[in-house]
């Protein structure tokens, strides 16, 4: 099969970060997560935790598909579209610091593979596009930050081809990659689709450990929490 990868200007693999360590992790997806939760102990956000923020896509962001995809989509494979223009207009560079929602991403020209997956997403669904998001093995890594263990996993994007439409360009059924990962490392690489309920809890988890690196223990523990109430089965959100 076929596969169309979109490289990126710098290659890397920091992305779904968690603490290693032991915890007692809720078994499957609907498990009773509750007595994980202890609110009372940590000072309330300053601000709402709010899992909508990550998808949203703004004006510019608007504006950028308007002006950028649009108009090429009549003559060519919309995806193809979407991916020349990502990485000859936005040239999205590798940032481990902080995991961002797609507009930060959008804005910032920057993240790391979530983000990366996060903005591609937000844009694709604009689109209609079908987007299968995906966990990649054999890419974790580990690093030590302010005394903290740090499991670092990786995630990708495959864009499928859009439902039927009027483009006189018809859509090529191989899957296309999103990836900060050359070619050459995706060769063998293997994977497995995972919903965006798990893409939604990696961000969380994501902003906990970053946070907490930072010092921030209250507001790590809510983040951990919107991530383990997004998806409950997220044995790493549980962890941290």
């Amino acid at each position: 099969m076929k596969f169309f990868i979109l490289l990126l200007r710098v290659g890397a693999m920091l992305c779904a970060a968690s603490f290693a360590g032991c915890a007692s992790v809720p078994t499957g997806r609907t498990g009773d997560v509750t007595p994980l939760f202890h609110d009372a102990l940590f000072k309330p956000p300053a601000e709402p935790i709010d899992s909508r923020a990550i998808f949203t896509v703004d004006a510019s962001m608007r504006r950028f598909l308007s002006e950028e995809i649009v108009p090429q989509i009549r003559r060519e494979d919309p995806r193809q579209a979407l991916l020349d223009a990502l990485n000859g207009k936005l040239l999205i560079d590798y940032d481990s610091e902080m995991t961002r929602t797609a507009s930060q991403t959008f804005a910032a020209r920057e993240g790391n593979c979530l983000s990366l997956v996060i903005m591609t997403a937000a844009l694709a669904s604009q689109l209609d596009m079908r987007v299968t998001y995906q966990e990649v093995y054999d890419f974790d890594t580990w690093s030590r930050d302010a005394s903290f263990d740090i499991l670092s996993q990786h995630v990708n994007l495959v864009l499928g081809p859009r439902p039927p439409s009027d483009s006189l360009f018809p859509c090529d059924a191989s899957p296309m990659i999103v990836d900060f990962l050359s070619p050459r490392q995706m060769a063998n690489a293997v994977s497995r689709p995972i919903p965006e309920q798990t893409v939604v809890a990696m961000y969380m988890n994501n902003r906990a450990a970053e946070v907490m690196v930072g010092g921030d223990v209250d507001r790590a523990y809510w983040f951990a929490r919107a991530a383990l109430q997004a998806d409950p089965g997220f044995a790493n959100a549980a962890n941290t």
